[in-house]
């Protein structure tokens, strides 16, 4: 809600990652933000031809020669912005953080080589292991005892990347679409079952 329309046109590829969408709509916003900064950039051609007095019968390299200025303006077009996720509180781009490592892209390009229909059970259980590691050094160090509210933003931020991982809720129940990754009453979701694991191989 912070992003405005010039931080939309200038957000690049790994910002739109890092808002933490599914994949699906990541994909699409990538798609618009590069189609409207091709439109602004040819409206912005267009004015500019207007006003520079050119006509039909100036050549190529007369037009190069006196529009260097308008090249680059062009190009600040696509420049990347300040970053608009700096003071984000998002602790979790699932994407992103799985982007950081060969495993992670290799889980997101299987994801969407399969539609999004479905990830495969070791994929899901590396993919769990890369996002509890991230979350066990957001304070600095290793940290195998994070608070429930950090591993259940986890959890929610798993299957909103993910969405047909999520599991149906019936209405007026206790259980979240994320139980089966955390459950502050459980401790036997994904999220604390693998924290056991990094316990066991620390001592």
């Amino acid at each position: 809600e912070d992003i405005d329309g010039e931080c939309l046109l200038s957000l690049t590829e790994k910002q739109i990652d890092g808002l933490n969408l599914s994949i699906s709509h990541s994909i699409k916003l990538q798609k618009l933000v590069k189609n409207l900064v091709v439109e602004s950039a040819s409206a912005f051609l267009r004015k500019s031809v207007k006003h520079s007095g050119l006509c039909a019968n100036d050549s190529v390299m007369d037009f190069e020669e006196r529009n260097d200025d308008l090249i680059s303006a062009i190009e600040k077009l696509t420049e990347v912005a300040a970053d608009p996720l700096s003071n984000s509180e998002e602790k979790f781009p699932v994407i992103l953080i799985l982007k950081e490592s060969s495993d992670g892209r290799q889980i997101v390009k299987s994801f969407m080589d399969h539609n999004e229909a479905y990830m495969e059970i070791e994929e899901r259980k590396t993919l769990v292991r890369i996002l509890v590691s991230h979350m066990c050094m957001l304070s600095g160090k290793e940290d195998f005892y994070p608070p429930s509210s950090l591993k259940e933003k986890l959890a929610k931020a798993i299957v909103t990347a993910f969405p047909c991982m999520a599991v149906p809720c019936h209405e007026g129940s206790s259980l979240t679409n994320y139980t089966h990754y955390y459950n502050l009453k459980l401790t036997n979701g994904f999220i604390d079952t693998r924290l056991k694991t990094m316990w066991t191989k620390s001592e």
